[in-house]
């Protein structure tokens, strides 16, 4: 049986807070995930990996292109 993440070591790797990731996951742009007996959302290696394979490349936004709001 493949090893499963949990979310919160899931946003870790992917650098985002796991509450941004279970958004993504219900508004179906996220990685497919599982539910296990507990209820709790986890993820299998296999899927994290073609998901995240399959975003485009973003470059990083720098924080001079911010703008402040007065």
């Amino acid at each position: 049986m493949e090893q499963l993440v949990k979310i919160t070591d899931a946003a870790e790797q992917l650098g985002i807070h796991y509450q941004t990731l279970r958004r993504w996951v219900r508004d179906g742009r996220g990685p497919r995930c599982v539910l296990t007996p507990g209820n709790r959302m986890c993820f299998r290696e296999s899927d994290l990996r073609h998901w995240t394979n399959s975003l485009d490349t973003i470059e990083p936004v720098s924080s001079e292109s911010c703008k402040h709001i007065p």
